[in-house]
């Protein structure tokens, strides 16, 4: 049955007000609520009332299960202990209610339904509940699982293998089998190539260091330690007025030493500083005669200039390579940098304006190359072949003219090009030899084709000649005067008086005795420089006249030159370019 929410309210705080009551048999809900408010007041009639489920706002049921009809009242004696849901009244049960529950009786029809709702509310409270226990179920069952699994962890391998410093873990599993490597399989090759890349590693670092050790030289490995070169240098290579190459280094800290290695062949000048050893090697340049030599040299800083290195050469013309310092610096641990100077074929020319010579006046010889090349072709190939020649040619250059001297023999040489021809003049016809033999080379390299025509004259190897007459006639006359200077030198310890009949000339040679013995022992190979100069330029001359005999005639030219005193007359009957042997103008 249903109540109003003031009436179980009244019956939920006052029930045991009721207790010990006697109530009719299947009493109505009216009269329950009277025996709550009267204090448990009712008829003898013993009765046993079902239970009521009480709260605010909800729904009393009661069981009919065990009534006594209306009109045969008995005595039915109740248990202490509820069954079937009951709780028996008995009589005088005190009951104490308060006065806030005999509030006026509410009718009946709003109570109705508001039962109903409280039905409904109930049965979802139910159907929630029902859910909630389904959920715990199942999150019993996963906790059940995450044991199993656990539990099935936490059991002892069968046994761990240990291979260079690795652990690799084995275990019994009941897992089904699947398809490709298993995750110890794909381990064990992960090992296996980092095994593979280690030992790799260590092969080469061992290459390297035995590289390395043969470098430096040592005898074990083990005595070769690679440090970093922490001295700053500074190097420069020039071409001074005296036809000489000077190679300057600078450091800032005191040098050692220097080795230079030459695979060209030079003449060793005069230098500040001091050289302990020079060797001649065999050469492996193949573009020079087989008589040339490359140079190794062992070089020590002055006691006055130790940070600084100075030395000067002569290069042969006509050869291209390198000069190879390599600068030991004296603080310990000792490291040691390495510069690289390249000397080019026309290495002892040095540019000029066009008002430097008198280029009109000049017998100048030209060599013209023709071909499917551009402006820029030609640039590059002079670049190699001669000094101070611009890095970059101007972007809008349809044409370029150079100018260059040789600063040792005098001679001029002048380059005009454009696209698709480049026109050389000079009056050395070794020069035009030497950068015709250049510029084919490299275009050889790069596959293009040229076409060459050159115009030998005799005035150009004439005019030639006679600047080479001076210096060899020098070179020459050193060994007699050597001779003058030992008789002088006897002469002057026997007489007192000795410069009052001695001629100015023999003076002069007294008073130059040390220089002329100084020069007299570098005068085998600059006489040997000035030959090979002066038998180039036959070679040159025979090769661009059309003369076949020339190796034979050599050993012939070879006399005239080491006759003393040098004659320049009988030279150029040699080479038929005399006055006397030339055309009139």
């Amino acid at each position: 049955f249903a109540l109003s929410a003031e009436d179980a309210d009244i019956v939920h705080r006052g029930l045991p007000a009721v207790v010990g009551a006697r109530l009719p048999d299947a009493p109505s809900v009216q009269e329950v609520v009277n025996v709550v408010k009267q204090g448990g007041v009712a008829s003898p009639t013993a009765a046993t009332v079902s239970t009521p489920v009480v709260a605010q706002g909800t729904a009393v049921t009661s069981s009919s299960s065990s009534s006594v009809a209306a009109d045969k009242p008995q005595s039915t004696p109740v248990s202490d202990k509820p069954q079937g849901g009951t709780i028996p009244l008995a009589v005088g049960a005190p009951a104490v209610v308060p006065s806030s529950m005999y509030a006026p009786q509410q009718d009946d029809g709003p109570t109705t339904k508001m039962s109903k709702k409280e039905k409904e509310q109930e049965k979802e409270k139910e159907r929630a509940k029902e859910k909630e226990q389904e959920k715990e179920k199942e999150k019993e069952k996963e906790r059940a699982k995450e044991k199993e699994k656990e539990k099935v962890k936490e059991k002892p391998t069968s046994g761990i293998k240990v291979e260079s410093g690795y652990a690799v873990t084995t275990s019994v599993s009941t897992a089904k089998p699947r398809d490709g490597p298993s995750p110890l399989e794909i381990l064990a090759a992960q090992i296996k190539e980092t095994k593979a890349e280690v030992e790799r590693l260590r092969n080469m670092a061992e290459t390297r260091r035995n590289e390395y050790t043969s470098l430096v030289g040592a005898t074990e490995a083990s005595k070769a330690r690679a440090v970093t070169s922490e001295f700053r240098l500074r190097e420069s290579f020039s071409l001074d007025g005296a036809a000489a190459l000077i190679v300057a280094i600078e450091a800032d800290v005191p040098i050692e030493c220097v080795g230079l290695h030459c695979d060209v062949p030079l003449e060793i000048l005069d230098s500040e500083s001091m050289v302990i050893t020079c060797a001649p090697l065999p050469s492996s340049n193949s573009d020079g005669p087989s008589s040339s030599s490359c140079v190794e040299c062992l070089v020590r800083p002055s006691d006055e200039r130790p940070n600084r290195v100075h030395m000067m050469f002569r290069s042969h013309e006509g050869q291209s390579g390198t000069i190879r310092a390599y600068v030991v610096a004296k603080p310990q641990p000792r490291t040691a940098q390495t510069r690289t100077f390249v000397v080019r074929p026309l290495s002892l020319h040095h540019r000029i304006t066009e008002s430097e010579a008198d280029w009109g006046s000049l017998p100048l010889s030209s060599v013209s190359v023709t071909g499917q090349f551009t402006i820029r072709d030609v640039h590059g190939w002079l670049l190699n072949a001669l000094p101070d020649v611009p890095d970059v040619l101007p972007g809008d250059a349809v044409s370029n003219t150079l100018f260059f001297r040789n600063t040792f023999q005098g001679t001029v040489l002048s380059v005009r090009y454009r696209k698709g021809e480049a026109e050389f003049l000079s009056d050395s016809l070794s020069a035009l030899t030497i950068l015709k033999d250049s510029v084919t080379r490299d275009a050889t390299t790069r596959k293009i084709p040229l076409r060459i025509q050159y115009q030998a004259r005799r005035e150009s190897i004439q005019r030639h000649l006679q600047l080479l007459h001076p210096l060899v006639s020098y070179q020459s006359s050193l060994v007699a005067r050597l001779k003058l200077v030992e008789a002088l030198k006897e002469i002057e310890s026997q007489e007192q008086d000795s410069g009052s009949f001695l001629s100015p000339e023999h003076k002069q040679i007294l008073a130059d005795a040390s220089t002329i013995e100084l020069e007299v022992k570098l005068q085998p190979k600059r006489m040997d420089y000035l030959k090979r100069i002066v038998k180039q330029l036959f070679t040159d001359k025979s090769a661009m006249m059309g003369d076949n005999y020339a190796v034979q005639k050599v050993a012939q030219l070879d006399g005239l030159l080491e006759h003393v005193p040098y004659d320049g007359d009988a030279v150029e009957m040699f080479f038929n370019v005399h006055s006397s042997q030339l055309p009139p103008p």
